[in-house]
């Protein structure tokens, strides 16, 4: 029977997990939120009312997209 294979990445990254000081882009929360809000990053899935999550494909993405 064949081994599952684990994914070292998580499906979904929560906010702290995406911007600095340990995140995958070197941005502060609330210029991450800003750019959400003016529809340059794509908006979070929301799991419960203070959990919102983004897929860690888009955010890598994001993060090997040049910057401006």
């Amino acid at each position: 029977m064949p081994q599952p294979t684990l994914d070292p990445l998580p499906r979904y990254l929560r906010v702290r997990q995406i911007v600095a000081p340990h995140g995958v882009l070197p941005i502060s929360r609330s210029t991450f939120y800003a750019q959400v809000a003016a529809g340059t990053f794509p908006p979070g899935t929301k799991l419960t009312p203070g959990t919102v999550v983004w897929p860690t494909a888009v955010i890598l993405a994001l993060a090997e997209k040049p910057a401006p």
